[in-house]
């Protein structure tokens, strides 16, 4: 992928970017506390001259557009959204072509979903969470036991496929490799961020992915069960919730420069 795909205003980035990129979570990570995401937004307003910003999301992209609308959110350089399985700089009207990544033959919704139809312990999700690179499920309390027999399920149809397990609830199925992570390190990479000064934040499993691509990490105080056991190197786990411990988190990171 080359700067040649990014939007006409994003093509002056310079070969060493010195600025701060910030690729945030969502639901229960900006979104939450109502009175701590105007203080958040006004600090991020304030910093413009060295701070940019991309949402990585499980809903789809229409859903963080409506999300952008609704709670004023700072306009992103990037989105990542369906788990990352969709990469939209924001002044585009379509999603970036050569994303994601994915082997012939490797892939198919339609078969995933087929092959999993009989799983009592699993329910599809409604329709608009759906989409060519994501099959979601509503599945409660699955063991880690009967996740490796779903992944064994699917592989044994030849497909490449990865699991991502959210709140004892929230199950995704991706292309192999494609998820937040590979997202955000993609975006950081073609504006020619730097590793250490790219700051991610999340508060859920599907967040996981974030936290080992040799990024800076915040855990929000609220953050699951799953998501606050990481103890990457470089993650700062912020004890305020929401878009306070978001700030905390980069105020963090930002004073060790």
């Amino acid at each position: 992928m080359s700067l040649a795909e990014l939007p006409q205003t994003e093509r002056s980035i310079s070969p060493t970017n010195d600025r701060w990129l910030i690729v945030s979570d969502l639901d229960g990570t900006l979104l939450g506390d109502t009175a701590s995401l105007e203080i958040l937004r006004d600090w991020l307003a304030s910093c413009r001259d060295k701070i940019d910003i991309a949402y990585a999301s499980g809903r789809l992209e229409y859903s963080i557009r409506q999300a952008i609308d609704e709670y004023a959110l700072p306009t992103p350089v990037a989105t990542a959204s369906g788990v990352g399985t969709e990469i939209h700089w924001y002044g585009a009207s379509t999603r970036l072509p050569s994303w994601p990544q994915v082997g012939l033959g490797s892939w198919s919704a339609t078969c995933i979903r087929e092959i999993l139809a009989e799983l009592r312990s699993l329910v599809l999700q409604p329709e608009l969470n759906q989409s060519a690179w994501k099959v979601s499920y509503y599945a409660h309390d699955l063991s880690a036991a009967e996740l490796k027999s779903i992944e064994y399920l699917l592989t044994s149809h030849d497909l490449e496929v990865d699991l991502i397990y959210s709140s004892a609830r929230d199950l995704d199925v991706l292309p192999r490799g494609i998820h937040k992570g590979s997202a955000a390190k993609l975006i950081a990479e073609t504006m020619n961020v730097p590793p250490q000064r790219v700051i991610v934040c999340g508060d859920t499993g599907n967040d996981r992915a974030m936290f080992g691509q040799g990024f800076r990490g915040i855990v929000v105080g609220n953050a699951q069960p799953e998501l606050a056991a990481v103890q990457c190197p470089a993650t700062y786990h912020a004890t305020a919730h929401y878009a306070a411990g978001v700030l905390e988190g980069i105020s963090h990171w930002m004073s060790r420069a």
